[in-house]
């Protein structure tokens, strides 16, 4: 009997349904990642030559990175990469992945904030360093300070700074957010933060990928989630030039009503809460006084 020959539409919709029947909430566009990194190509390049049969030698690539899929790796993971903003960003294994709905901070800071400030900006908690190298990308006369707690994150951030060519302007430093805080001499033009936030008792229901592939301490921070961030807000409100804006992203609706009292509380205004594009609560803005 003749093999089946595999195009590259019919490896997609095959590996759709069997993404599915396995549990992936995001079938289609893992399956597509998946297949466009074996034949290094885009995704949409997959799309125009979508009738392409696949070699034998694609073929057993792609079903190995299936199958880690589906034991539980994430494709950030598997390919070592994950896209954000205007750039990809390096995710070994370890590393928080940079999520789309986080784009929003940078969009804030765009809008915000004068595109010739000279800065400095600030991150904080950052993981990869797709905040920080973003808003090097944005702001091109600014420098950029992250700081990342991970040795691993820390030295990931410094790479993907590398990578986007904003190295001569992307300070990374490994340390703990409130201890910088606390010892900085600088102010800031715009400080942004994706911080831990996911309550201690909510780990053991995230998604499994999530919970074999990505740091615990990245994710939680106590009870309500909110430990870090109380304690983020009015540190950060001290290092914020006058005029300038704290943007950082949190969990969701629960979190939203001590959140804007905490920056009221710690003196910003202009307090706001927006949401994500799927109408869930996930930013809260505030600004130092003029």
């Amino acid at each position: 009997m003749t093999a089946k020959t595999w195009t590259v539409i019919d490896l997609i919709l095959w590996t759709t349904g069997y993404f599915k029947q396995k549990g992936i909430q995001s079938a289609r566009l893992d399956a597509e990642l998946l297949l466009a990194f074996a034949l290094d190509t885009t995704r949409v390049r997959l799309y125009m030559e979508s009738d392409k049969p696949l070699l034998e030698s694609e073929l057993q690539a792609f079903k190995a990175l299936a199958k880690e899929r589906v034991e539980g790796k994430c494709v950030a993971h598997i390919v070592g990469k994950r896209d954000f903003w205007k750039s990809s960003f390096l995710t070994p294994p370890g590393v928080f992945v940079p999520r789309p709905e986080t784009e929003a901070v940078v969009e804030f800071a765009v809008a915000n904030t004068p595109r010739s400030t000279a800065g400095p900006l600030l991150d904080l908690c950052s993981g990869s360093g797709n905040l920080p190298v973003s808003l090097a990308i944005e702001f091109p006369s600014a420098r950029v300070t992250g700081v990342e707690i991970t040795p691993l994150g820390a030295a990931t951030a410094r790479q993907n700074a590398t990578l986007a060519q904003v190295q001569e302007r992307v300070e990374i430093l490994q340390a703990e957010a409130i201890e910088y805080l606390t010892h900085t001499p600088d102010t800031f033009a715009f400080v942004s933060s994706n911080p831990p936030y996911v309550p201690e008792a909510e780990w053991p229901t995230l998604d499994l990928t999530i919970r074999k592939n990505e740091p615990k301490s990245a994710l939680t921070s106590g009870v309500d989630g909110l430990d870090l961030l109380r304690r983020l807000i009015p540190a950060v409100f001290r290092v914020l030039m006058p005029g300038a804006f704290f943007a950082f992203e949190y969990s969701g609706p629960s979190q939203t009503p001590t959140l804007l009292e905490l920056m009221t509380q710690a003196g910003y205004q202009s307090v706001a809460m927006h949401r994500d594009l799927a109408g869930i609560d996930r930013m809260i803005t505030g600004k130092r006084p003029d």
